[in-house]
Formats: structure tokens, C-alpha cells, sequence
């Protein structure tokens, strides 16, 4: 028995009668009975012979006819075989585990949407930044440049001999950063500056020492790196004709503590980069939403060379041609790394790996192993080939 001599009966009945008696639906469903376990659909055969109740009466009709004839499926309609037996529970269990993962896929849409309807709202009720622009002349000029920002860890708090940090002293090295970029791009003529992300932006809740050193929550750690970075943002416009940003994950802003059960989606530098796209949604700030994952970026400069970038928790200086090479397929010129809270500079096969410095500076975790590193961000200015590597001093309080 197969479903298209069930339609072709069904065609045969109708043309008969003009429509379908008691009778007829009562053939139809014990040949329907008929068919082999795995293509017995009664809503399939409800629609298909219109009949005229629920796919679940249907049944329950031709199971109680059945029953009553004492009329048994043939044995040669039903599984033969083990394997048989094996190949239906596994599509049942495929399609069980098709319908969870959308579920799952829907609520994590939902949280989302709400999370971010949360930012709008909040975001609405701020007072509007002031309006800024370029004001210059750039000429014929190519020069480009790539502001990172990285390791500001808001909501640390420092008071060691070596090194003071708080909000205070944060908000202050980030604004002498914003002066800092925008003087050295407007002495070198720059046309388009790319700001990256590098992340740690926040000093999160991922180990019990960092509750100690923590000045404030981690949600109010989250508002107040996004309000301080989008005022940053928006003054860098005077940098620039044109200026995009760009970020990725990092390990201080998982939401999970333990890093063996966190993924790298459920991070706090996703609200963080909602909050500043919503903050300057009437600016001329671009957001470039290219990155190659959540923790990996690629982008292009103007004069042809390909840069990377990743925050470099999942990521090693040493290992960055490979790495970054391999995930690709093409060469890389240069490699952007923060999470080291040292400048360095590395060359491998003409490859330019770059670690950014940090904007607290020596922590507690580095004064316990000797590691003394002065607070610094990098700022790069590419004059076609030509590469000025500016290290910008937050050494301030």
C-alpha cells in the first residue's frame, strides 16, 4: 500500500458518488492503516480526503471500525526488520532535537530583544551628547589610523604605591586618550580613524580576588564604561572625517565566572556595544558589524594591508602568525592584541603582532609578580607605507 493508491482511490470514490460517504472515509482510513508505520500521517490524510472532523477522531474512527471487523494490519506493513525499528526512533529523535535547539534559539531571541528594548529606554532618558564634527582640511591626504582602547577595567579599584586607579582617575585617562588621538591625527592629516575595541573595558566578577579590588557591581560597572566610552566616541569625530568602531569579546566581561562553562556569546561587551550604537545613533560614528566571530576581527586599510584583531585571551603573541594565518588563508600584516597590559611589538615572517597597554596599569595580581607596567594605549598612523607607532602616557591621577 502506498499514499498515492490512496489518492487514487480517493479519486476514484469521488468521481463515483460526487462526494465521500461514511463508507468511502472508512475505506480510505484502513488503507491508510495500511501503509508502513513511518508514512502513516492522519492529519496528512484529513486534509488530503477532507474530512470533515479533527485528524484525532479520524483515527480514533478507523481504530474502533477496525476493531469491531476484528480486521489486523497486514505483518509484512509493519517494520521488518531491527535496523528498521532503529532508523524511526532516530528520526523521531532528530526531529525532537530540531524542535529544542529552535527553542532554545527563540528564547535566547526574545532575551535578546528585551535587553536591548532595556538600552533604548534607558538610553532615552540621557541627556544628548554634544554635537561634534571635524573641523580641518585634509587635502589629498591618505593617512589613516587605528585608536585602540583596551583594559580600562571600570570598577577596579587600585591604592598601591605603585599605582592609584578608580572611576575618577579613569574618566581622566580617558579623556586625556580622546585629546592625545585627536592631536596626532589632525598634525598627520588623517582621514579615516579606526577605534578597536580590544575589551576588559569592564573589571567583571570572574574571580573571588576581584570582588576584593571591585569598586562597584557589574551591571554598574556595564553603564558606566558604556557612558564613558560613548562620550569618548563622540568627541573623537573632531579626529577625523570619517571614524568607525570595532570590538570582540573578552575574558573580564563573560557573565559566567567559571570559564569552562561560559561561551563566548554571553558577554557583557554585547550590552555595552548596544548601549554605544544607541547612544550615538545621531552621530557620524560607523559601526562596522564585519568581524569573523564574536572574539575575531579582520578589516582592510586604504593602503591594501589586512589588519586582525582580537582581545588575546584566546590568543598568544607567539602564536599569532599560525593562528591568525590559519583561521584565514591569507596573509595578515598586522595582529592587534590587548589583555597583556604591556606595549610590545613583534615581527614574524613580516607579520606585525601589537599589543596595546592598559588604561588602569599595574594591578594587584602584577605588584604580587613583580610586573611593573605603566598605563598606555597605542595609537597607529599608516602614511600609505609608512607606520607611526604613538604611545600614549596615562601615567595621571
Amino acid at each position: 500500500m502506498t499514499r498515492n493508491e490512496i489518492i487514487e482511490k480517493y479519486n476514484e470514490l469521488l468521481s463515483a458518488n460526487g462526494e465521500l460517504t461514511h463508507d468511502d472515509y472508512i475505506t480510505l482510513g484502513v488503507m491508510h492503516r495500511e501503509l508502513p508505520q513511518n508514512e502513516r500521517n492522519w492529519e496528512w490524510l484529513t486534509v488530503t480526503t477532507c474530512y470533515p472532523n479533527t485528524a484525532e477522531s479520524y483515527r480514533a474512527l478507523i481504530k474502533r471500525y477496525m476493531k469491531a471487523n476484528k480486521i489486523n494490519v497486514e505483518v509484512d506493513t509493519l517494520p521488518q526488520s531491527v535496523n528498521e525499528m532503529h532508523e524511526l526512533y532516530k528520526e523521531r529523535q532528530r526531529l525532537r532535537d530540531e524542535r529544542t535547539t529552535l527553542n532554545r534559539q527563540l528564547r535566547d531571541e526574545a532575551r535578546v530583544e528585551r535587553l536591548r528594548d532595556s538600552i533604548v529606554l534607558a538610553v532615552e532618558e540621557l541627556k544628548a551628547l554634544p554635537q561634534c564634527k571635524y573641523q580641518g582640511y585634509v587635502g589629498e591626504s591618505r593617512a589613516e589610523a587605528i585608536a585602540l582602547l583596551s583594559d580600562l577595567h571600570i570598577g577596579m579599584c587600585i591604592d598601591e604605591y605603585c599605582n592609584k586607579y578608580n572611576l575618577e582617575i579613569a574618566t581622566k585617562r580617558l579623556d586625556k586618550w580622546v585629546k592625545d588621538v585627536i592631536k596626532y591625527c589632525k598634525a598627520n592629516d588623517v582621514v579615516k580613524l579606526n577605534v578597536v575595541n580590544l575589551g576588559d573595558l569592564i573589571h567583571g566578577d570572574i574571580h573571588t580576588t576581584i570582588r576584593v579590588e571591585q569598586e562597584f557591581d557589574v551591571i554598574t560597572q556595564v553603564m558606566q564604561a558604556s557612558e564613558l566610552v560613548s562620550k569618548a566616541l563622540n568627541e573623537l569625530q573632531k579626529a577625523a572625517p570619517v571614524v568607525v568602531y570595532r570590538s570582540c569579546s573578552d575574558n573580564h566581561s563573560r557573565i559566567l565566572p567559571n570559564k569552562n562553562e561560559s561561551i563566548e556569546k554571553e558577554n557583557f561587551f554585547r550590552l555595552i556595544d548596544w548601549y554605544l550604537e544607541e547612544r550615538l545613533r545621531d552621530t557620524n560614528i560607523e559601526f562596522a558589524h564585519d568581524n569573523l566571530t564574536i572574539s575575531m576581527g579582520k578589516f582592510r586599510l586604504m593602503n591594501g594591508k589586512l589588519v586582525m584583531f582580537a582581545h588575546g585571551h584566546l590568543n598568544k603573541p607567539n602564536h599569532s602568525f599560525q593562528d591568525f594565518i590559519g583561521a584565514t588563508g591569507e596573509y595578515i600584516h598586522y595582529v592587534l592584541l590587548g589583555h597583556f597590559h604591556e606595549e610590545r611589538a613583534k615581527h614574524f615572517q613580516n607579520m606585525r603582532v601589537l599589543t596595546n597597554g592598559s588604561v588602569c596599569g599595574t594591578d594587584q595580581y602584577a605588584e604580587s609578580i613583580r610586573k611593573y607596567t605603566k598605563p598606555a594605549q597605542t595609537l597607529l598612523i599608516f602614511d600609505e607605507d609608512n607606520l607611526i607607532n604613538h604611545s600614549i602616557n596615562l601615567d595621571i591621577i
